[in-house]
């Protein structure tokens, strides 16, 4: 058990298994989730999981849990649609890719490297957790963006040309442009 504990410890920084965040994709019906029906629930990748068993992975324990609800048709058990996904944190592919994407800090004029991963429309605003809603900026930058009277806004997202627009609080707009990953050829 101590050797466990360590390992848990060591790899997620946690110091203890209770307080991992868990992301959980359950398919199960709303019965089963509420308590009224004892249907079996069953994970992605495929492992099934008793009603109650499914209950306790969700509701209980000290570590934020996402819940990403997968529907199923109720006569033929066909997965309908998923819940998309509501992390306030970016994932480690959608962090790699705003890292190899921005390569430095996205506010205009700064070329420090990139030390936080943060939403361009804030996450508390309703801004999704995905790479094109997302940017790297350093530190002091990412601080700057918080305070009152700065404003950031995506204003282009496809790939290669994602723009964020920056207003400051005097009101002028700057734009930062992801640069190419790659020179263009001679």
């Amino acid at each position: 058990q101590i050797m466990s504990d360590l390992f848990v410890e060591r790899l997620t920084g946690q110091a203890s298994a209770d307080a991992v965040p868990v992301e959980v994709a359950l398919m199960m019906t709303p019965d089963t989730l509420v308590g009224t029906s004892e249907q079996p629930a069953r994970t992605t990748d495929g492992t099934v999981l008793a009603a109650q068993c499914a209950r306790d992975l969700v509701t209980q324990g000290q570590a934020p849990t996402w819940l990403r609800r997968v529907f199923t048709d109720p006569i033929t058990g066909v997965v309908t649609t998923a819940d998309a996904h509501r992390r306030r944190f970016f994932s480690d592919p959608d962090s790699r890719h705003l890292r190899l994407r921005d390569q430095t800090c996205r506010h205009p004029g700064c070329e420090g490297p990139i030390e936080h991963h943060d939403h361009v429309q804030p996450f508390a605003t309703g801004g999704p957790t995905t790479p094109a809603n997302g940017q790297g900026l350093c530190q002091a930058h990412n601080q700057v963006k918080e305070m009152p009277g700065w404003t950031h806004r995506a204003t282009d997202t496809r790939a290669g040309h994602h723009t964020i627009e920056v207003t400051t609080p005097t009101g002028h707009t700057y734009r930062s442009q992801a640069p190419p990953g790659l020179p263009p050829p001679a």
